[in-house]
């Protein structure tokens, strides 16, 4: 069975988009991370509630998730793995500082 896999202009652009901007958050925290002192687990402690409030927002726009809206091959969410993606979400607050050794 031959494998379903296509490639377009629109994936491509956002496959280059993703590497440029990764790119240039690396290079951006690495210019933080000198100019603060810190090590890059304070600054992934600090930087990590601002990336899951973006991120979100941006699936809360972007994911189909209601009743009736998933089309064919969309990705369906079940009270398994949210119930523990919330979990984990929750917890890593905790976690974190004893784990990086960081000051509550």
């Amino acid at each position: 069975m031959k494998p379903q896999v296509r490639t377009s202009t629109v994936g491509a652009a956002c496959a280059l988009a993703a590497v440029f901007s990764t790119a240039l958050y690396q290079l951006w925290a690495g210019s933080k991370q000198k100019d603060l002192g810190a090590s890059s687990a304070q600054l992934l402690h600090q930087s990590s509630p601002y990336a899951m409030l973006l991120l979100m927002l941006l699936v809360a726009i972007f994911e189909p998730i209601m009743p009736g809206a998933l089309g064919e091959g969309a990705f369906e969410i079940c009270e398994f793995c949210t119930s523990h993606t919330l979990q984990a979400a929750c917890l890593s607050p905790c976690v974190l500082p004893r784990v990086c050794k960081l000051p509550m």
